[in-house]
């Protein structure tokens, strides 16, 4: 059984069990939206800890932290609408962020995520690493094709704004299919970003038995 508060882990399990033999593609998701605020702390950290220990402005962490940082600020809009993001991780410096249009935010990500595309090549190109990497196994090239598909996932959400001047939805679009090199995206099945969970160190969540 899923070990969750105020039931939600038999409300998860009884779910999952009874429907998604015959509904395979739903998913039924329990109380408010996600907080990734405290994952986007860490982003911001890991920006920070890069520059700390010396490495050059344009380094391999603060480009995964730009991809992290449009992921999850999109995503928590996603669910939610306006959320901080500009006013956002100050923490005691501003205890009340303005709220931003999801619009913003949209445009924040895409902006985060070009800028991430732009400082992957640099760095490929340079040679540059990581390390730690149990996604890719510290396969600069192959986040980069996550960070650009990742953005034509975003703009696919905005299809019914496609004729929003400021989004620029269709161009951004046209231009990433237009030009594998500059964009590079994913193209097969051994592109996925996928995390391997293994028992029992490392149990599935929602339904570990």
């Amino acid at each position: 059984m899923y070990d969750a508060p105020y039931g939600s882990g038999e409300r998860f399990s009884q779910y999952f069990c009874a429907t998604m033999i015959t509904m395979a593609t739903t998913v039924m998701i329990f109380g408010p939206g996600d907080n990734y605020y405290p994952t986007l702390k860490n982003a911001d950290k890991m920006i920070e800890e890069a520059a700390r220990s010396g490495l050059p402005a344009v380094n391999s962490y603060e480009a995964m932290a730009k991809f992290f940082k449009a992921y999850f600020f999109a995503k928590m809009s996603l669910e939610m609408g306006d959320i901080p993001v500009t006013q956002a991780l100050q923490g005691a410096g501003n205890l009340t962020p303005t709220y931003d249009p999801q619009k913003t935010v949209f445009q924040q990500a895409f902006a985060l995520l070009d800028s991430a595309n732009t400082e992957l090549a640099q760095l490929i190109a340079s040679n540059a690493t990581i390390s730690g990497d149990f996604y890719f196994n510290n396969d600069l090239s192959k986040w980069r094709k996550v960070v650009n598909t990742f953005r034509l996932r975003l703009l696919v959400h905005l299809s019914k704004k496609s004729d929003d001047a400021d989004l620029s939805a269709k161009q951004q679009f046209a231009s990433i299919l237009a030009d594998a090199n500059k964009y590079p995206i994913m193209t097969s099945m051994d592109d996925n970003l996928v995390f391997q969970f293994v028992n029992p160190t490392n149990k599935y969540p929602m339904n570990p038995g």
